[in-house]
């Protein structure tokens, strides 16, 4: 991707996928096992948006 042609605080996509913004959070809930009830932990939700 080249950045050159952009103006400041832009970004030029020349191409899909060329910018994807990405974000990952740890969700509010924890996970147990569905036979024994043992903790699993809490999941990590990550989202990708096409810009």
């Amino acid at each position: 991707m080249k950045l050159s042609d952009a103006a400041p605080g832009h970004f030029a996509a020349r191409h899909p996928l060329d910018i994807v913004q990405i974000d990952h959070t740890l969700a509010d809930i924890i996970l147990v096992d569905e036979a024994y009830r043992h903790t699993i932990g809490r999941p990590w939700l990550t989202l990708a948006k096409l810009c």
